[in-house]
Parts: structure tokens; sequence; C-alpha cells
């Protein structure tokens, strides 16, 4: 298969809120990150085409996601489900019209000459790869593994809640909760998305991430990166930034020495004081003594 279009899939990041992440978003702590990425079939070479199999005489164990009544033929009811980015098979029955669609890969068939049953694979999409990194190299550079082989690496734990979700055959999501690397807020992220083209879906799995098997390598199917940068924002970081741009607030060593500094001048000063009053008193005392002898021996 050619390489995919540059635009091929769009991958978006938003909050809690629903909200776009873009380059001037700050991403706090606390939020939740989701991580979507989106297909555009008319941009994959073959993806819009669809591969039909027909099961005549058979019909799906289990009941349908979705019963549409009075349906003209079984050609209509095929489009119907590829119109549907979550219809992966349909029963039709010609006599009363009924066309089934079922939101799941059916697995079990029953006999039943009143039903035909039509298979419609359609195409499918995969994250293979997520990785973070903090945008610098040398010794600076911090990077940690999200995704491999589809699955959440064993680095990321809890920060992911839930493996990856195919939300239809042209979406993907994950979610996590946001992180942030040592000294560093910008955070960029890149991942490899894996597109089937139809009839080929069954290479495009969402595994069971507690027994992972590999895949062989399918010649129908593409690879593209695709790649985001977010900003996070640090609580302590940001109090921190204010405090120290706050005068009112902010300590320095000079805050600290200068009321020390005044304290031992005005002790000295005191002291010097108390000095001086001693030595005056202290000489009045002697001049008075004094007097008080001569008084004396005058008397005498």
């Amino acid at each position: 298969m050619a390489d995919l279009a540059s635009d091929a899939v769009d991958f978006v990041i938003k909050l809690k809120d629903d909200s776009v992440v873009n380059s001037s978003t700050v991403v706090p702590l606390n939020d939740q990150l989701t991580f979507q990425f989106n297909v555009n079939r008319e941009k994959v070479p073959g993806g819009e085409s669809c591969k039909v199999t027909e099961s005549t005489g058979y019909q799906s164990k289990g009941g349908p996601d979705k019963e549409l009544l009075d349906v003209g033929s079984a050609d209509d009811c095929k489009s119907i489900c590829k119109e549907d980015p979550l219809c992966k098979a349909v029963d039709y029955f010609a006599t009363m019209k009924f066309c089934h669609l079922f939101h799941r890969v059916i697995t079990l068939l029953s006999y039943s000459s009143k039903y035909v049953h039509y298979d419609i694979d359609c195409g499918s999409v995969t994250v293979t790869q997520c990785e973070a990194s903090n945008g610098q190299s040398g010794d600076n550079k911090e990077n940690m593994k999200l995704i491999e082989n589809s699955c959440p690496s064993e680095v990321v734990g809890k920060l992911m809640g839930k493996d990856l979700t195919q939300v239809t055959n042209n979406q993907v999501v994950f979610k996590m909760h946001p992180f942030k690397f040592n000294h560093n807020n910008a955070i960029s992220i890149e991942c490899t998305v894996k597109v089937c083209s139809g009839g080929t879906s069954a290479e495009c799995p969402i595994p069971d991430c507690r027994g992972l098997t590999r895949k062989r390598r399918s010649a129908d199917r593409s690879d593209e990166r695709v790649r985001r940068t977010i900003f996070i924002l640090d609580p302590e970081f940001k109090s921190t930034r204010k405090s120290d741009s706050s005068k009112n607030k902010s300590v320095s060593v000079n805050d600290v020495t200068t009321p020390i500094v005044a304290g031992i001048a005005i002790v000295i000063i005191l002291l010097l004081v108390c000095i001086v009053v001693l030595l005056v008193v202290k000489k009045r005392r002697s001049n008075q003594k004094s007097q008080d002898e001569g008084v004396n021996n005058h008397t005498i």
C-alpha cells in the first residue's frame, strides 16, 4: 500500500471539559487528557472500500444493536451499515424487509433460511507506539514511552486508567493524567498510528493487554507518525514564581539582615547612653562627697 498523506490522521488532545489543547493551552496537572486519533478515509489509498463476506441462510447469534424496518433490499441494508462507523455486520430478512445492524464482530452464526448474514469490514485504526519527550537533547533529554505494541507501557502505570479504545473504524482514543518532566513543562508527544484498509481490520486490533500477542505485518496497512506539544502547569512552580515577583511577599537576604543590624545599633546606643548616665551620676556623687567632707572639716 502507498504511504499515507500527511493529513490522513488528525491527532487531537482534549481536556476533561472537551476543549482542544493547542499551542497556547497550559494543562493543569489535576486535569485529564484525551488523546484522539481520527482517520480521514479519503486520504487513505483504498480506504473508502469495504470488504463484504456473505453467508446465505445464516443469522447472527445474539440480538442486534440496531433494528431497521422496511429496508427495501439487502444492498440498501449493506449501504446503511457502511455509512455507520460502528457497524461490523448485518442480517437481512428479505420477506419482512428487516435490517439488523451489529456494532461488534460476529463470531457465531446460527442456521436460518430466512436470513442472509453479511460481515462488513471497512478498515480499522490503532496506535502502535507513543512516546513523550521534553524536546531537549544531550544530557538534558528526558523521555517516557506511553504506548508499546498498542498497550500502555509499564512505565506509565496508573497515569493511564484504561487501554486504547477503538471508538469507530476511523477513530481510536486513550486517556491519561497529565505529568511533567523535571524542570521542564513542555512535553512533545509522538505516536505511530496504523491504518488498515477494508478487509484487513484484523491487522489493526486493540489487543488484550494482559496477554499481548504480536500480529504479523500486513501489506495492506500504512503507518503515520503524528506529533503534538503540550505545556503542563505545575501549581508549585506557579506559586513560587508569583511570590518571587511580588514585592510585598518576597523575602531576600537584605530583608533579614537589615533589622538585625538596626537592632544591634540601637542596643549599642542604649549601652553608651547608660554608660554616660552612670559616669555622670558617679561624678555627681563624687563631687557631693567632696563638698560634704569640706563642710565637716570647716566645722571642726
